[in-house]
């Protein structure tokens, strides 16, 4: 069963969508909530989301996919997204998911692809009830990845006449950039202590993969494995890519939730 959910404290709701396993038995089951990347949504890339979520359901774990406020179909103003913002949101969902009747609170994962997998590992390191993290090309040292996009030479000015910087529609605030330097996820990291899995694509000229290698050397978990896909791009953009990715990472979560 899918159905949509709103959720999330104060007037900006958030909506997600919750993948219940077709099983009458067997009640309550692990769960998996699902983080999206920067300036991304519920659906995710050529709709691996939605096929992760659904192949979780298809072997008896709840999923949960949701739009951060101010993306995809949450209330909310894209400029006024943070990350710190996108950490809470992430918490909202991990504390709806935690009191349904058919989740087990005790098999809680949390899964993150590039910005969300920094937003995963922070929140991860806030929530006391995270029991296996799922890192997808996840941003390690994010003022290093912000400015290798590049922005428009006068991106800085702009941001400071205009109060946010125009990125193909989409407008990023201030707040935003003036936070980046505060968030470390790699020092959050070092305070999750259960289960981690890092998927990472050994062509990926967006986030190198050379943070999933630091996610990896500042880990304390207490089982850390990393998968690096040969020849993937960022977001797994061919079949066997996104196959592969699909497929380890349901292996790992069956066998560690």
């Amino acid at each position: 069963m899918e159905k949509p959910v709103l959720f999330g404290k104060g007037a900006k709701k958030m909506l997600g969508i919750l993948h219940i396993p077709d099983c009458k038995t067997d009640y309550p089951k692990p769960a998996v909530i699902l983080c999206h990347g920067f300036k991304g949504n519920k659906i995710g890339p050529h709709r691996i989301f939605v096929k992760m979520a659904r192949n979780l359901a298809e072997n008896g774990i709840v999923a949960f996919r949701f739009d951060y406020r101010g993306s995809g179909d949450s209330f909310g103003d894209f400029k006024e997204t943070t990350i710190s913002g996108q950490v809470e949101d992430a918490l909202e969902a991990v504390e709806l998911i935690s009191q349904l009747d058919e989740v087990n609170s005790s098999q809680l994962g949390l899964l993150g692809l590039s910005l969300g997998g920094a937003v995963a590992a922070c929140t991860a390191a806030k929530s006391q009830n995270i029991k296996a993290l799922v890192l997808w090309s996840a941003v390690a040292e994010i003022q290093k990845v912000f400015l290798a996009q590049k922005p428009k030479d006068n991106a800085l000015q702009t941001l400071d006449e205009q109060g946010y910087i125009d990125l193909d529609g989409s407008k990023l605030g201030k707040d935003f950039v003036n936070e980046i330097n505060e968030i470390n996820p790699l020092s959050r990291i070092k305070k999750y202590k259960n289960l981690l899995f890092l998927v990472h694509g050994s062509e990926d000229e967006v986030v190198p993969v050379e943070n999933t290698e630091a996610y990896y050397d500042n880990s304390i978990a207490e089982e850390c494995q990393k998968h690096i896909v040969a020849g993937a791009d960022h977001t797994y953009n061919n079949s066997d890519w996104e196959e592969e990715v699909l497929n380890k990472t349901l292996q790992w979560l069956i066998e560690n939730l």
